[in-house]
């Protein structure tokens, strides 16, 4: 048995990124973490580990994530878009309705049309 070989952030980012996709959320909850003692302004990070969050049912964690990833990188739009989909989840439509919108603004990407799709379902539920 030798030890783990260090790892760098980049290495530990992209094996969390390999456990995501696998389906093992801890794990890659566990390298994302690994990857930002490492080099805490790693917005992506923040933003992956989020996903992982989320898909565990931890809303307030992601939420924290997408935040942090946020204020390191305002201009993230996919942490816009996630944090809508959890504040959505949580409920909040009106927070769900401001981050589709700033995910446009900032300037969209796959989720474009989702978004703006969301953005006008979510104004009428919000009118019931």
């Amino acid at each position: 048995d030798s030890p783990e070989k260090l790892l760098s952030a980049e290495e530990y980012f992209n094996r969390g990124n390999a456990r995501y996709d696998q389906g093992d959320l801890a794990g890659a909850i566990k390298d994302y973490t690994q990857a930002l003692q490492l080099d805490p302004k790693l917005a992506l990070a923040y933003n992956n580990r989020g996903n992982a969050r989320r898909k565990q049912g931890d809303l307030a964690g992601a939420i924290e994530d997408y935040n942090q990833a946020l204020r390191l990188d305002p201009k993230l739009a996919l942490a816009y878009n996630n944090r809508g989909l959890a504040r959505r989840k949580q409920g909040d439509l009106a927070g769900a309705i401001a981050d589709y919108e700033r995910y446009l603004e900032v300037g969209g990407g796959p989720n474009t049309r989702n978004a703006e799709r969301l953005i006008r379902e979510l104004r009428e539920q919000l009118k019931d």
